[in-house]
């Protein structure tokens, strides 16, 4: 979830799922400690569980959802991520109605 003042939000699998279980977190868009940690970690979870899900890496599916006040160039600086680190399956989507509710709270 991509929004103002370069922060991004991101989650694991379902929306309803990661807010119950209080699993949302905050990262931004620096290479060494933000975003490119995030998707290297997840990669290397998908990897390490290759018996399991026999894509490994390539499994990954990112959604991109970029927020009202997200920038064009928070975006851009995602699909690098994304060129960078290798990811060969994502989407640039809307945000759901609840997710754009959780964007709102956070930047009151």
């Amino acid at each position: 979830l991509l929004t103002k003042d370069n922060t991004v939000y991101y989650y694991n699998g379902g929306w309803k799922d990661a807010k119950n279980k209080n699993e949302i977190f905050k990262t931004t868009y620096s290479g060494i400690d933000g975003i490119r940690r995030v998707i290297n970690e997840k990669q290397r979870r998908l990897d390490a569980s290759i018996n399991k899900n026999k894509e490994g890496r390539d499994g990954l599916m990112l959604l991109i959802k970029p927020g009202k006040e997200a920038s064009y160039k928070n975006v851009v600086a995602v699909l690098d991520e994304v060129t960078i680190n290798i990811v060969k399956k994502y989407a640039v989507v809307k945000l759901s109605g609840e997710e754009t509710e959780f964007l709102k709270n956070k930047e009151e």
